[in-house]
């Protein structure tokens, strides 16, 4: 069973959680918070209502933020899911490859340019 919750902490997502005997919860989108920035009080709520992290979002995976890096201090095991590996692999095949030079430095330069959304 998948339940949705209109937020990502507070009492509605806490009664959520505790009611929910197998399945899992589906939080609202961490991204309207200001405090996905990083907050440490922040990512100790999130972290509060899981057993377990799974980051399975590779294009999100370099920020440093509370629902990519934060959450990581309160969880274990925290730990990448199948599209983040299946990314890593990939880059990690065209770095091998002298062809992919090109391809690689605009990768990287669009992560830095990423960061500072």
């Amino acid at each position: 069973m998948v339940l949705k919750a209109d937020d990502c902490i507070g009492p509605e997502v806490e009664n959520l959680v505790s009611s929910l005997l197998d399945g899992c919860v589906l939080l609202e989108n961490i991204r309207f918070y200001e405090e996905e920035k990083n907050k440490p009080d922040f990512a100790k709520k999130l972290a509060s209502v899981a057993d377990i992290y799974v980051n399975d979002a590779f294009g999100t995976a370099h920020r440093a933020h509370t629902s990519t890096e934060g959450v990581t201090k309160f969880l274990k095991p925290s730990i990448a899911g199948f599209l983040l590996q299946k990314g890593s692999r990939s880059r990690r095949g065209s770095l091998e490859s002298e062809a992919s030079v090109c391809c690689h430095c605009w990768w990287f330069e669009g992560l830095i340019q990423d960061q500072s959304h």
